[in-house]
């Protein structure tokens, strides 16, 4: 994230993390960030522990035969590498549209409190 940020400006001044945690947009983005990240993962979490349950509890079901793949069970397998690289397109894609530009701007809000005097507002 931030590549094109990656490079200090010229007299810029560093701060406390804690300080730059505390900016909206940097809270926005670590809540956003958080929430999608959670939800992908519990969407795979999901994918994975339904298949082990097929296997624990319908192995049958697994071993049913199929035209195309030989059985549900290669069906599920290749359907859970499928849904791994569609939700990781879909993470790709809504980094680089949403939380990278979230990103940038909390950034510039960052050096902006960080260029103001002390104290100021």
């Amino acid at each position: 994230m931030l590549e094109h940020a990656a490079l200090p400006i010229p007299g810029e001044v560093f701060a406390d993390p804690s300080q730059i945690r505390q900016n909206p947009g940097v809270k926005a983005l670590i809540r956003r960030s958080r929430s999608f990240g959670f939800a992908l993962f519990a969407a795979m979490m999901a994918i994975y522990v339904g298949f082990f349950l097929l296997v624990a509890f319908a192995p049958g079901l697994l071993g049913t035969a199929n035209a195309l793949f030989g059985s549900v069970g290669y069906l599920l397998v290749f359907a859970m590498f499928v849904i791994a690289w569609a939700l990781t397109w879909f993470y790709l894609r809504r980094t680089s549209r949403v939380l990278e530009p979230m990103a940038a701007n909390a950034l510039n809000q960052v050096r902006a409190s960080l260029s103001k005097p002390e104290g100021a507002r």
